[in-house]
């Protein structure tokens, strides 16, 4: 099943300038959940809702860290161990806070660059003494490391005390209770350790001491007592968290697996998680027929029709799994990654003139994604623009940071447009440039 692999399992995302990446899970209901939870949260810290972009790292750890670009990463184990969605909303209460405050930009002026690999190794260190174990961190926090490393956890304590009143406030005037936050935050406790960063610029740890746990719960005590519009989770709230957490789930975990603990179940939920593993086992028969019946009964879902949409083109019916898309965007027309599969399924269906235009939109909302500028590539190449084709295949090379293929391309670029001007001259020009201050960074 490699285009559902593709499109809902592996996407390799360098963090800023950083050569690390994440293996990020890209899941249309997912990142929905997160900006639909966000949203109001967000304007009330005055940070523009459309500015955050949310990203799902596969992973097992409870983690969660925010970015200087409003990229919030959530890990899919915090998700999976939530035990409620108000424990996730207040996590993403706590990562908006830390933006809010400008912690990014304030811990950058605290961290001496050239110490940074003595402070990353310590790493182990800072978690232990937050997780409660300061024996252990001091045993890990020797000679020189150990007073850098405890000013920084110092000045992390400062921030993670600003963050909770910030978060706290923010829950408290959208009428959601506090109490999930504190609750998960008791959970971490002796368990894995939540952590914000800002690789590799930044380092930061969330450390839970008693004082500050026990100023949350007073905080939260107080401040409940005093409101009259709280907002009891809703049975509907937690059913869309659980299908969640199930989708997520047979996502991320092998498909034998799912199947053994669904094979009886019969509920949509079931349905959904046999579909899943069904189409990534390859069996696309099994899987296409639990996906109609879903579509059957919730033909106004756009999820289903999204899964349904992506069996369709994995099964090389690339045609028929367009009206799929289509119905998709037209439930909700701001859903970024369906749009991608939307485009992949026109290009598949040999439609590279209606690609074009959902690629564009997709190249505005998702700059910094390589796959979008490769796509365009392709369906210009389609359609003979072969000059564009090469600048956007030089544009996803100096993404990748392949300086040998962005010069291959830049190279052709300027052969099938030998006169550019307007914004075409700009773009080459610019690429150049980033071209040759590449090569003369190396020669140094």
């Amino acid at each position: 099943m490699q285009r559902l692999l593709a499109f809902f399992l592996v996407f390799l995302l360098p963090i800023g300038a950083s050569a690390q990446s994440v293996r990020l899970l890209l899941d249309a209901e997912a990142t929905h959940w997160m900006e639909t939870m966000a949203a109001p949260l967000a304007q009330t810290a005055n940070i523009e809702p459309s500015d955050l972009h949310f990203r799902l790292v596969i992973d097992d750890s409870i983690n969660a860290f925010v970015t200087s670009s409003r990229e919030i990463y959530v890990n899919t184990g915090l998700i999976l161990r939530a035990k409620s969605p108000d424990q996730v909303i207040g996590v993403l209460a706590h990562e908006l806070a830390h933006l809010k405050a400008q912690h990014h930009f304030r811990m950058a002026r605290n961290i001496d660059r050239g110490r940074l690999p003595v402070i990353l190794a310590a790493v182990a260190g800072i978690g232990a003494m937050a997780a409660g174990a300061p024996a252990a961190g001091h045993a890990i926090l020797v000679g020189s490391q150990a007073k850098r490393t405890s000013d920084l956890l110092a000045h992390s304590r400062g921030h993670e005390t600003e963050a909770d009143r910030i978060a706290l406030k923010l829950l408290n005037e959208n009428n959601y209770s506090a109490q999930g936050l504190i609750n998960f935050f008791k959970e971490l406790r002796g368990d894995r350790l939540l952590y914000y960063h800002t690789p590799p610029e930044y380092l930061q740890t969330h450390p839970l001491s008693e004082r500050r746990m026990a100023n949350l719960q007073s905080h939260v005590d107080q401040a409940e007592s005093q409101m009259t519009n709280l907002q009891p989770l809703s049975p509907e709230a937690l059913k869309t968290f659980r299908r969640l957490q199930t989708k997520i789930r047979a996502l991320v975990q092998k498909p034998v697996k799912t199947l053994r603990t669904h094979t009886k179940g019969t509920s949509e939920n079931d349905k959904m998680a046999k579909a899943i593993a069904k189409a990534l086992q390859g069996k696309t028969h099994d899987s296409l027929k639990l996906a109609d019946q879903l579509v059957a009964a919730h033909p106004n879902d756009p999820f289903y029709n999204e899964l349904l949409g992506l069996i369709l083109l994995d099964a090389g019916q690339s045609e028929r799994s367009v009206q799929y898309f289509e119905r998709t965007l037209k439930l909700n027309p701001n859903l970024t990654l369906v749009r991608l599969e939307y485009a992949d399924a026109l290009l598949a269906a040999g439609m590279p003139e209606k690609a074009l235009p959902q690629l564009k939109r997709l190249k505005l909302d998702e700059p910094s994604w390589p796959g979008v500028r490769y796509k365009l590539g392709v369906a210009f190449g389609q359609v003979g623009k072969l000059g564009e084709s090469h600048l956007e295949l030089a544009e996803e090379a100096w993404l990748k940071k392949d300086h040998t293929d962005m010069k291959l391309h830049i190279t052709a670029a300027k052969k099938y447009i030998p006169s550019p001007s307007g914004e075409t001259k700009v773009r080459l020009d610019d690429l150049q440039s980033r071209l040759d201050d590449t090569s003369n960074w190396k020669r140094r």
